[in-house]
């Protein structure tokens, strides 16, 4: 793509609405991640109760498939990030805190060793994960893997952790966990259908892509083009322009702060442009239209 915007003088248009696009940021004139701050903290709980034993449908045991799907997400994780790795059943065990490589090296060896038993009680973790979760990161989240119903929880006690480190929650488990705290603690937050273990690893990277390559938000939108009329969608972004952006329209949130929501760059004989709001609604056609416009090549160049 930069080769064809750089060399040919095309154009692309990139719609930043669903998954983070990491391959595309160099190109793009939206970032995902803030340009300045620290790195993130990530905060995986990963269910080591008895039923994790059981076998799912490709025969392998569920615990190793959630154990490979959390190496995997550490290991997706940059150099200034950190990660913590926690297993839970009728008690919790930290496997690993510290820098995301430092941490890898870790699971490689004890995620082997954790034989699941009991019930499945993710208080039992809360302590290990206030922990983690102290620290200065720029983007701390908290992603919860499991297959079962979750019998206890201390939903307030929860959401005070959550609140206070200014973490996100993301919680990977089948529509039948679904139900009492554990479905109150979810109002608002991320949920991820883990009906199938062998889905479990790339629902744990969604997760983490949601919460570090710009957090995807639902709250209310309204932005604005001067020469377009105004637009509010639920469904954005949070990005960040490059310097040498020309922002085309940009947004207010609901608590007032200002979001670019769509831009063009220059890239070599082309021009890229991004867009971070949802595109649909009749404003958001016409801004489409507007970016599809700015990046054509001039009338009558071949």
């Amino acid at each position: 793509l930069e080769k064809f915007v750089r060399e040919t003088g095309g154009g692309v248009l990139l719609v930043n609405r669903g998954a983070a696009f990491p391959a595309a940021a160099n190109l793009s004139p939206l970032l995902n991640r803030p340009p300045a701050g620290g790195g993130a903290e990530v905060v995986v709980l990963l269910d080591a109760s008895a039923s994790m034993n059981d076998a799912a449908a490709s025969g392998q045991r569920k615990f190793t498939l959630a154990a490979e799907a959390a190496l995997a997400a550490v290991r997706s994780l940059g150099a200034r990030d950190g990660a913590a790795v926690i297993v839970f059943n009728s008690a919790a065990t930290l496997l690993g805190s510290g820098g995301a490589a430092e941490v890898a090296g870790v699971l490689e060896q004890r995620l082997g060793q954790v034989s699941p038993a009991g019930g499945t009680t993710p208080d039992v973790a809360l302590p290990l994960v206030a922990k983690a979760l102290d620290g200065a990161a720029a983007k701390k989240v908290v992603v919860v893997l499991t297959d079962g119903e979750v019998g206890r929880l201390d939903v307030e006690a929860w959401r005070a952790v959550l609140k206070k480190s200014g973490a996100a929650l993301a919680i990977i488990a089948p529509p039948a966990a679904r139900t009492g705290a554990l479905a109150e603690l979810a109002t608002g937050q991320q949920w991820l259908d883990g009906t199938s273990p062998e889905a479990w690893a790339a629902l744990l990277r969604r997760a983490l892509e949601g919460a570090l390559d710009g957090r995807r938000r639902t709250d209310p939108l309204q932005w604005r083009s001067d020469a377009l009329a105004r637009e509010v969608t639920r469904e954005w972004r949070e990005a960040w322009p490059t310097e040498e952006a020309k922002v085309v329209a940009s947004g207010v949130d609901g608590g007032g702060r200002a979001w670019p929501a769509a831009a063009v760059v220059q890239r070599g004989l082309g021009r890229v442009a991004a867009l971070a709001v949802d595109a649909r609604g009749a404003g958001a056609e016409a801004l489409v239209r507007a970016l599809v416009r700015d990046i054509l090549p001039p009338a009558g160049d071949r």
